[in-house]
């Protein structure tokens, strides 16, 4: 077990977060490790269980202390309050945490809390690739992200109510009807194939289902109001932006503001740029596929050779919105590079194979989007927006 050195001996602190109760793995580099259980949320306690921890293994009052947890439902508000506190905490993406690989392995917040410790004492000691860090943002994007990802769910509830109100009329052999904002006055003069008009209760349960889906839809376009509103803002006074919001939120926007000038991007730039472009710095290419989970997944042991896919292992909004995108980038992109190596390679294919491309395509445009926000390289053969 690699041990911290004496004269400079810090203590290192894991969570294993819960709604009911936290568990606590205290460590100074040696093999005992310190667990303690406390109620989720109660920050005294967290206070006086880390001064008792610091007793029990005889280090000074004001030693280096080092935490780290799970990333998860508790979000990152744990992280700032530690910050605030003087403590080094780091919130781990749970994929990259070391596992046992039987088909049939213990797991309990015990052994996972003695895990992050051990592997908290051996990142402090130098070893690489201990583990995968979360990118933390600021608060103030952090709230205004919250915008992207509501967008996203209220989409995701209008196709639901669609769906259902499809379902119904299919089960009556209505297998072609539009919903749209005249449902409500069309609903009466539906027909089934023998002729008959629809029973007072199904119309009810059809009529407020679509109630329901206008309801939502209103709601999205607020949200969708918001974020132009906030571009719009960032373009014309970006002083109040950052007065109000902070620089990292005006860096967010100024970069939407950017990506949307390019044909076929439209409101998108808003969600790229707070949840992916806005407020990371990417080094490679690499990172932003590696992120975006869209890179590829090679097998190769012994004389087995296989490709598996796409990881699929970062974030999953931002997948989903450049494959979207990648549709739009051919119709509105037509004449760019990247389009023409999609039609090239993809466009004679069958539709599975033009599919997979999409994703390919997707992830290339994250690339040229990175290299136009952040290195001012325009991709190949793209047309700006008129002004």
């Amino acid at each position: 077990m690699l041990q911290t050195a004496p004269g400079n001996q810090s203590l290192h602190l894991a969570f294993e977060l819960a709604s009911k109760k936290w568990l606590l793995g205290f460590s100074d580099g040696r093999p005992q490790i310190r667990k303690i259980e406390i109620k989720a949320g109660d920050l005294k306690a967290l206070l006086c269980e880390i001064a008792a921890a610091k007793r029990k293994f005889d280090v000074p009052k004001n030693c280096r202390v080092v935490s780290c947890y799970e990333a998860g439902r508790d979000g990152f508000w744990l992280h700032r309050w530690l910050i605030t506190q003087g403590i080094e905490n780091r919130v781990l993406d749970s994929a990259s945490l070391e596992t046992n690989r039987r088909s049939r392995r213990a797991k309990t917040d015990r052994i996972d809390v003695e895990k992050m410790t051990r592997m908290s004492v051996r990142d402090a000691s130098g070893e690489k690739d201990v583990w995968k860090v979360v990118n933390v943002p600021t608060a103030e994007v952090e709230d205004l992200r919250g915008l992207v990802r509501e967008a996203g769910e209220l989409t995701g509830d209008i196709t639901m109510h669609a769906n259902r109100i499809k379902g119904h009329l299919a089960a009556l052999g209505i297998l072609s009807c539009t919903i749209g904002k005249t449902f409500d006055k069309r609903l009466p003069e539906l027909r089934t194939p023998d002729g008959r008009t629809l029973g007072p209760m199904i119309q009810e349960r059809l009529l407020r289902e679509w109630q329901r889906m206008m309801a939502v839809s209103e709601q999205l376009k607020s949200v969708q109001a918001a974020q132009r509103a906030l571009m719009k803002l960032a373009a014309e006074n970006p002083d109040a932006v950052k007065v109000r919001f902070g620089a990292e939120v005006l860096r967010c926007l100024e970069k939407a503001n950017k990506l949307r000038r390019l044909s076929g991007i439209d409101l998108m730039a808003f969600a790229l740029c707070f949840e992916f472009f806005g407020w990371r710095n990417f080094k490679n290419r690499r990172e932003v596929g590696g992120l975006a989970g869209m890179c590829g997944t090679p097998y190769n042991s012994g004389d087995s050779v296989r490709e598996q896919g796409i990881g699929k292992s970062g974030n999953k909004r931002v997948r989903t919105i450049a494959v979207e995108l990648a549709w739009c980038w051919l119709m509105y992109q037509g004449d760019s590079k990247l389009s023409e190596w999609y039609r090239e390679k993809y466009g004679r294919r069958g539709g599975q194979a033009r599919k997979q491309g999409s994703v390919a395509l997707g992830r290339k445009l994250l690339v040229a989007w990175w290299q136009y926000l952040d290195r001012d390289m325009m991709p190949a053969g793209a047309k700006l927006k008129a002004a």
